[in-house]
């Protein structure tokens, strides 16, 4: 029984495909079973798998094209590992990934989900941007209500969470199906995200997530809005809540209406009922109220207001102790606050 089962599905990869291969096998932790799923890739992607001979690597082939979310629920039921990894066929893990994940997940037995930070290239393996994620130290099932936080390739997941509550993947909600799974895996399991660069996310035009971008964006909102109302909250959303997560996603968002004092009475409702769930400490609360803020600060430059009118809504409306504490922390005294 290898320790940790890989799953990568693979369907017309064959430029990035090697490279992908190569990183897992190349990890520092070798305990693992690599399963490969060939979705009827009609390229050479099939050759280069097979030329493989590595005994960790388990091949499933199919000259059918099945769909990504398909293989992702075959390689579930394949695993037998005590952790399942993600990999995608374009994508690069770095040497020291899944000993870091798995350092993690051993050392604490509440969570069933550990991803990484990552940097992200494109199709000539150039720097696009060197962190895909600023250090954010408010707790994922937080940062779930506003947007993914969650790099899918990335994550390495412990695999009796997942069967214990008959989780698997919803083909339904594609190209958004891995943030549906996070937000499903919240309302019992801790997850977390390394902030360490563990990994190469690559970018390409024609990706499934960025080729089916509005469709990606209306999955996801849909899924939000049900995170909140299944899992923590019965009552109606507010409609201005739509239009932040639209913004969180996308950068566009309706605010013609807009009305600070709303959107922070509700976020503070939010933070009471979440935390009623989570009892979160004070250095996540304090976490909490920082990535609040920041969220703010974005809605107001997006809000069609004057200069004038945005510095008065932000005064009257932001809390003084949080006004206060973050502008000591953008002048570099944030240890004063935060030991």
């Amino acid at each position: 029984m290898p320790l940790i089962s890989v799953i990568m599905p693979v369907y017309n990869a064959e430029k990035f495909l090697k490279e992908a291969i190569d990183s897992i096998l190349n990890q520092t932790i070798t305990d693992f079973e690599f399963i490969i799923l060939n979705d009827g890739s009609i390229d050479s992607s099939w050759d280069i798998i097979s030329s493989y001979t590595d005994p960790r690597i388990k091949l499933m082939h199919d000259v059918v094209n099945l769909g990504y979310c398909a293989r992702l629920n075959e390689g579930l039921r394949a695993a037998s590992g005590k952790y399942i990894a993600r990999m995608d066929s374009d994508d690069i893990s770095l040497p020291t990934r899944f000993a870091k994940q798995l350092n993690f997940l051993e050392s604490n037995s509440n969570f069933g989900l550990c991803s990484t930070n990552a940097i992200v290239i494109d199709e000539n393996n150039l720097v696009i941007n060197d962190r895909m994620f600023f250090k954010d130290n408010s707790p994922i099932e937080w940062q779930l209500i506003w947007t993914n936080p969650i790099i899918h390739p990335s994550v390495m997941l412990r695999r009796s969470f997942l069967e214990n509550n008959d989780l698997i993947f919803n083909a339904e909600l594609f190209p958004a199906e891995d943030y549906d799974l996070w937000c499903r895996m919240a309302s019992f399991s801790k997850i977390h995200r390394l902030d360490d660069l563990l990994f190469k996310y690559r970018v390409l035009n024609g990706s499934a997530y960025h080729s089916n971008f509005q469709k990606a964006i209306d999955k996801s909102i849909q899924i939000e809005q049900s995170y909140l109302q299944t899992y923590m909250l019965n009552n109606n959303l507010p409609w201005f809540h739509f239009e932040i997560v639209q913004f969180c996603f996308s950068g566009k968002a309706n605010f013609e209406n807009f009305d600070l004092r709303k959107i922070i009475k509700w976020t503070s409702e939010l933070v009471e009922v979440f935390n009623k769930k989570y009892n979160w400490s004070s250095a996540e609360l304090k976490a909490i109220n920082i990535n609040n803020y920041q969220r703010y600060i974005s809605l107001i430059k997006r809000a069609n207001l004057s200069v004038l009118h945005k510095v008065a809504l932000f005064l009257h409306n932001i809390p003084s102790d949080i006004l206060l504490k973050t502008f000591m922390i953008r002048i570099g005294f944030m240890k004063h606050f935060y030991k």
